[in-house]
């Protein structure tokens, strides 16, 4: 018998069909029995797959063939995150919160079930992008006016980035990209002032850190309290004191250089208010009872991160009818010196004049 074997091949845009047509030649049997072998097309699958660190990624591959296709994923020089990877259908695959360690080369084998188990493999390269962070420390800074103050920028997560920086959300274009610190010169500026740092990629996206950068001046005495002041023993006086300064000083009332605490007879307030468009505190100190104790110079002092300042002074004199304070009877021997002695007070000092009885 003679055995003639005839191929066809059928080729498609998809895959390649072979046909093979086995005759066995027999004056009885003349049959042709077509046997169909298939060539496995490489897998589809993309070569470049970009993530951001902490989202999902789904590599997706296809292949086309009449018989079953299975689809293995691997790593190369390394291995798949079981935990966070799954297999999706149709041979793709999905990886749960891509971190950075996940970046390299991917291999997608295909496979048919038949006899023949044809592999045909394709690569895909993942890419992960981790977000710029970026940091300005410390988040508010106090400069005094005149000076330079250096301000840095730390900056993490990518290789390749830019960095801008803003001043009230309007950009200093003075500074060139890339600068991780600048250098506030001669700060003479109304008020404080919001510092941005802009840290910017373009796969990744961008992060911004702020600061509050606050220009200080000295306390400075804006109303200073009444020069003299005469008040009645055990009448009430008011005084007054009003200072600017950036930040705001923190004000204290001074008696004869001690300081003043509240307490039921001294009553001291503290308010903001605005002079000549600059913020401003006003303290006043009230003494309800005033007494001979309370003569003496009265003044306020402001302090802040910049200096001290004290506010002229407020001499209080009390005036007080002269009293003369009852006295024991006194008794003199004849013959002999006797002093006599009574207590007199009075703001301001009397004068004493003694009188001796007609009668006597």
């Amino acid at each position: 018998r003679a055995i003639h074997l005839g191929v066809n091949v059928e080729r498609g845009r998809a895959r390649a069909r072979y046909v093979f047509f086995l005759s066995i030649l027999d004056p009885d049997v003349i049959s042709p029995i077509p046997l169909t072998f298939e060539k496995l097309p490489p897998p589809r699958s993309q070569p470049v797959v970009q993530a951001i660190e902490g989202e999902q990624v789904v590599f997706e591959t296809a292949a086309v063939s009449m018989f079953p296709v299975r689809f293995t994923w691997s790593k190369l020089q390394g291995n798949l995150p079981s935990s966070r990877s799954q297999a999706l259908g149709h041979g793709n695959l999905l990886i749960k919160r891509v971190r950075k360690e996940d970046e390299g080369i991917y291999q997608v084998t295909a496979h048919t079930a038949t006899t023949f188990q044809e592999r045909i493999t394709a690569f895909t390269h993942l890419v992960v992008h981790v977000p710029p962070v970026s940091q300005i420390s410390p988040s508010i800074q106090i400069v005094a006016e005149g000076s330079s103050v250096r301000i840095g920028c730390e900056t993490s997560g990518i290789k390749y980035h830019t960095l801008s920086w803003y001043h009230n959300g309007r950009h200093l274009p003075d500074v060139t990209d890339s600068m991780r610190s600048i250098t506030a010169a001669s700060c003479q500026l109304p008020a404080s002032v919001r510092l941005e740092c802009i840290n910017v990629d373009n796969n990744a996206g961008k992060a911004m850190s702020a600061m509050q950068l606050i220009v200080a001046t000295p306390p400075s005495v804006i109303d200073h309290p009444q020069e003299l002041l005469i008040v009645n023993n055990g009448s009430s006086f008011n005084l007054r004191c009003a200072m600017t300064g950036r930040p705001l000083p923190s004000l204290a009332w001074l008696h004869n250089g001690a300081a003043i605490q509240p307490s039921d007879n001294v009553i001291i307030t503290f308010n903001q208010t605005t002079h000549a468009g600059r913020e401003a505190v006003v303290s006043s100190i009230t003494v309800q009872r005033s007494n001979y104790q309370t003569t003496g110079e009265f003044n306020c002092q402001g302090m802040n991160s910049i200096s001290v300042a004290t506010s002229g002074s407020a001499t209080i004199s009390v005036f007080g009818s002269p009293k003369i304070l009852a006295a024991p009877p006194q008794y003199g021997t004849e013959g002999k010196t006797t002093m006599l002695q009574f207590n007199v007070t009075g703001l301001p000092a009397p004068f004493v004049e003694w009188l001796y009885p007609k009668s006597a």
